[in-house]
């Protein structure tokens, strides 16, 4: 079979599929010992293009003719991803696994695998679990998760109870790796770990973010442990007011909302049962969207992912423009120059003072001042955003 094909065009739309056609189509007519073929460079150059149909143009079989797509893009061109999946580590909250796992010992495996295997799991910035039943016995490594660093509070003698209960949290390396443990709390009432989190990437409206992990027993007294959480958490808030509060847990039978009246409840499908037991609570509205997962191994509670829900400020309210009128270094010393030059006698009116040519006088004096500034300073725009700072000026982002 003779075919002459143009190289330097071949060249050019090798990666084409539809030449691809052309090399199918030449191997069937080899085959079949039809006639042979002769393709110009102007032929060959509108095969990317869609103008030339190899099916009818030439008589391909249709069982193996494969006709272009009815909107071609371009090579190489990829749909973009936006959100958390384009920035899985860069939430204006953190994304929050949370899981009654009654002994974490064993459900590791499982956790690593939904790790390894779900993206969700994957890119989750923050996994809180209560119930751990973990005591010092148990060394880090053997519930260490690759990628993520593990605040464990095990249950001590001043629970009143020998086992059971203990709190744990993982924080992404991804999200964040500057994490200072604030406080730890073990009483017959209440078992608490707060930390500090200045992760990567934050709204510039928040300062830091504090994730509170909360277990109240069922038999604890609901009053005194919310007492304790209350005095752990506006302890931190008087210090930064200006930071997001994540409080999160098994609550059981009690209501943070009851002392912490500003927080704002996350979680309103049931975790156990008909009741939602496990709640995350946090000083922002409208903060997370909770869904409900299957629960870890034998646990009695369903698990929780919560997705941020918050908008920040930079992206809802509108940017305002702002002019502000800029002195040169050298405007100064020009406008001194040209006032001391200047024969204000010029401005003074004849004859007798009053009312009239003082307001003319004084109206001439401030129009001349106006018009020499005006030609030593200049006017600029610059945008204000509304999440903007008071205390951030130019200098400070210089500095930056």
């Amino acid at each position: 079979m003779a075919a002459r094909i143009d190289a330097a065009a071949w060249g050019l739309h090798k990666r084409s599929s539809l030449c691809t056609l052309l090399v199918v189509q030449c191997i069937f007519l080899h085959i079949s010992g039809t006639f042979a073929l002769q393709y110009s460079r102007t032929e060959l150059l509108q095969l990317n293009t869609g103008e030339y149909h190899l099916r009818e143009a030439h008589l391909i079989p249709p069982e193996i003719a494969r006709l272009p797509p009815s909107t071609p893009t371009a090579a190489g061109q990829r749909r973009r991803r936006c959100g958390l999946k384009a920035n899985p580590f860069k939430p204006p909250l953190p994304t929050i696994f949370l899981s009654n796992a009654r002994s974490i010992r064993n459900k590791m495996d499982e956790i690593r695998l939904q790790i390894s295997t779900q993206r969700t799991f994957k890119n989750c910035c923050c996994m809180i679990f209560t119930e751990t039943w973990l005591d010092s016995s148990i060394p880090d490594a053997a519930i260490e998760l690759m990628g993520r660093t593990a605040y464990r509070a095990d249950r001590t003698a001043d629970s009143g109870k020998k086992t059971g209960g203990g709190l744990c949290i993982y924080i992404n390396n991804f999200w964040c790796t500057n994490v200072t443990i604030v406080e730890k709390l073990c009483s017959p009432e209440v078992e608490l770990m707060l930390l500090k989190c200045r992760p990567f990437y934050l709204p510039r409206e928040f300062s830091a973010v504090y994730i509170c992990a909360v277990y109240i027993p069922p038999d604890a007294n609901a009053k005194l442990a919310l007492a304790q959480v209350y005095s752990s958490i506006t302890n931190s808030q008087v210090a930064h007011p200006d930071s997001v509060f994540i409080a999160a847990g098994d609550f059981n039978h009690a209501d943070l909302k009851s002392v912490l009246h500003k927080f704002h409840r996350n979680v309103k499908c049931a975790t156990r049962g008909d009741t939602t037991l496990d709640q995350v609570y946090t000083n922002v509205a409208d903060a997370y969207k909770a869904q409900a997962y299957p629960h870890l191994g034998l646990s009695d509670h369903l698990s929780l992912m919560l997705h941020p829900r918050y908008t920040p400020k930079a992206k809802r309210a509108e940017t305002t423009v702002r002019t502000v009128r800029i002195w040169p270094e050298d405007a100064i010393p020009m406008l001194q120059d040209c006032f001391h030059h200047t024969d204000w006698d010029v401005f003074k009116g004849e004859g007798m003072v009053t009312r009239e040519t003082l307001d003319n006088y004084t109206s001439s004096v401030l129009d001349y001042i106006c018009f020499c500034v005006d030609n030593v300073t200049y006017w600029k725009q610059f945008s204000v955003f509304p999440n903007r700072q008071p205390w951030m000026t130019s200098r400070v982002q210089q500095l930056i």
